[in-house]
C-alpha cells in the first residue's frame, strides 16, 4: 500500500498565515503536492496543528482527502507524521512538507520503489545533507520506532532516522536523471522565494 502524509500545520512566521494555503498563481501551494501525489496513490492525508481551521482547508482541498487535526500541540513536524500515521495500518507512506510545489510524481514513484524492503528511503545530498520531509517510510517500523520517541519541541525528524535500522539513501544524482535542476526540493519560506518561484512557473507555462 502507498500513502501520502502532507505536513500543512501551522503558520509561517514570515508569511504570518500556514504557507499550506499561501497562493502560487492563484493556486494554493498545496494543491500542486496533491495533483502530483494523486497520479500514484488515492490515500492522501494532510495534517494542520490545532489551531488551524479544518474549514478552511476543507474549502479547496478535495472531499476524500482526509484532514488530521494534530492534537499535540507542539512544533515538531514529527507531531504531524504521528497524526498522519494514525489513518494507516500497513505499507509505505510518503511524507511531504507543503511548500515544495515543484514536487514531480516521477521522483515520489522513485522513492517508493526504493523503499521496498528498507524502513526508510530518502535523498541524500553529497555533503551528507537529508531530505527528510520528502521521503517514504515504511508504516510498521516508523510506528514502532515513534512510539519510543519522547516528542518535544526541540525533537527532529532527523532523530526518528537514526532509530530506523535499515535506511536507503538515494544519491542526489538519481534525482537529477528525473529532474536536472532538483527544483522538485524547492521550498518557499518567504515572499522572496515565493516570487522566484512564480518566475519559474512562468518559464515552465510558456
Amino acid at each position: 500500500m502507498r500513502g501520502v502524509i502532507i505536513l500543512a500545520g501551522g503558520p509561517s512566521i514570515r508569511f504570518g498565515r500556514n504557507k499550506a494555503l499561501v497562493r502560487l498563481n492563484d493556486k494554493p501551494l498545496i494543491e500542486y503536492i496533491i495533483d502530483q501525489s494523486r497520479k500514484i496513490t488515492d490515500t492522501i492525508v494532510v495534517t494542520i496543528s490545532k489551531n488551524d481551521s479544518i474549514e478552511e482547508f476543507q474549502k479547496i482541498l478535495p472531499s476524500d482527502i482526509d484532514i488530521i487535526r494534530d492534537g499535540e500541540g507542539l512544533k515538531s513536524p514529527l507531531t504531524g507524521l504521528i497524526s498522519g500515521l494514525k489513518k494507516f495500518s500497513e505499507g509505505y507512506v510518503a511524507i511531504i512538507a507543503c511548500d515544495m510545489p515543484f514536487i514531480k510524481s516521477e521522483v515520489l514513484d522513485l522513492l517508493f520503489e526504493k523503499a521496498i524492503g528498507f524502513d526508510l528511503a530518502i535523498p541524500r545530498w553529497p555533503n551528507g545533507y537529508l531530505e527528510p520531509l520528502h521521503a517514504v517510510y515504511e508504516f510498521n517500523k516508523t510506528q514502532q520506532c515513534l512510539s519510543q520517541l519522547k516528542i518535544s519541541n526541540n525533537t527532529r525528524v532527523s532523530d526518528l532516522i537514526f532509530m530506523l535500522e535499515s535506511v536507503n539513501y538515494l544519491d542526489i544524482s538519481e534525482i537529477m536523471k528525473i529532474d536536472p535542476s532538483l527544483r522538485v526540493f524547492f521550498n518557499i519560506n518567504s515572499e522572496n522565494e515565493l516570487k522566484i518561484a512564480e518566475k519559474h512557473l512562468h518559464n515552465l507555462l510558456r
